[in-house]
């Protein structure tokens, strides 16, 4: 398998979901050298990120600069990019456009059945369970990136 220069994490807007595991990755990876990023699918203005999803951030120490979503584009794929989708859906809708390799859910590439919870318009208590499964599977990912990466170098 393939070594990865850079990892794009791909929700539908990218406001919720895609940010949560962008930022969380950031902070759980052993793997600093790789670029991650997180982009969506349809992002027709710049927006702020979710709130609620900023104060689950926030209780677990990271904390957001100004930034807003940004969408997935050509540019944003290449060989050595990991797509990793937040969904089925998501997945579906990459395809449809772009048809590339190293596409995952995140839940396929770690071996877990189900997706990440969509919190979106719900209580708060819903966006904390959605940053508990992103720990817990993006460890997995982190996990299975060094994995790889020791298959590569023997």
């Amino acid at each position: 398998m393939k070594k990865y220069s850079r990892i794009v994490f791909v929700s539908m807007n990218n406001t919720c979901r895609g940010p949560m595991a962008e930022l969380i990755m950031k902070s759980i990876t052993t793997h600093k050298e790789l670029e991650i990023v997180s982009r969506g699918l349809i992002v027709l203005f710049p927006e702020p990120f979710n709130p609620k999803a900023v104060a689950v951030l926030r209780q677990r120490g990271i904390i957001l600069d100004n930034r807003s979503s940004v969408e997935l584009t050509e540019e944003d794929i290449t060989e050595d990019t990991l797509l990793l989708a937040l969904g089925i859906k998501e997945k579906e809708m990459i395809i449809e456009t772009y048809d590339p390799d190293n596409l995952f859910t995140i839940s396929e590439f770690v071996g877990e059945a189900g997706e990440i919870i969509d919190p979106y318009g719900k209580e708060i208590d819903s966006y904390v369970k959605c940053g508990d499964m992103l720990v817990e599977w993006l460890r997995k990912v982190d996990a299975k990136l060094t994995s790889l990466e020791q298959d590569v170098e023997e």
